[in-house]
Formats: structure tokens, sequence, C-alpha cells
């Protein structure tokens, strides 16, 4: 997997899913603009903000930090 930055997946995630800025920001809880600023890539994202991007997208957080090629999170029984 190429190394993609995580404004670059957030931002492919959430077209993928065919959201607006303002709809993912509403319903992860941040503000349109705090959203832009990281797609931009002029703010960054802190540890939480990583958190509810990979909670939402159903992807683990080593996904969006460009560590894996694994998208989908796997539990062991």
């Amino acid at each position: 997997m190429p190394n993609k930055k995580l404004e670059t997946l957030i931002r492919s995630l959430r077209v993928k899913r065919k959201l607006t800025q303002k709809e993912l920001a509403n319903r992860i809880g941040l503000n349109n603009s705090v959203l832009s600023r990281i797609e931009s890539g002029n703010r960054t994202v802190n540890d939480s903000e990583i958190n509810l991007f990979a909670d939402f997208f159903q992807v683990t957080t080593d996904y969006l930090l460009g560590r894996t090629e694994y998208a989908k999170k796997f539990y062991i029984k």
C-alpha cells in the first residue's frame, strides 16, 4: 500500500461513503472548519480524533497512520 497521508485517507474514506465534510463533522462531533483544515493538511490530528475517525470508519488506527495495509479490525477469540 502506498503510504498515503492521514488527511488523504480521511478524505478518501469520507468521499467513499458519500458524506460531505459537514455531515462527517456532525456525526463524529467535530467542528466543520476543523475537519476542513485536517483534510487540507493545515491542522494535525490529535490522538482522540484519530480514534474518532477509526471508530466511525471501522478501520484501525494503524491503517489511518499508514502502519498497515489492512483497514479492517481483527478480533482474536
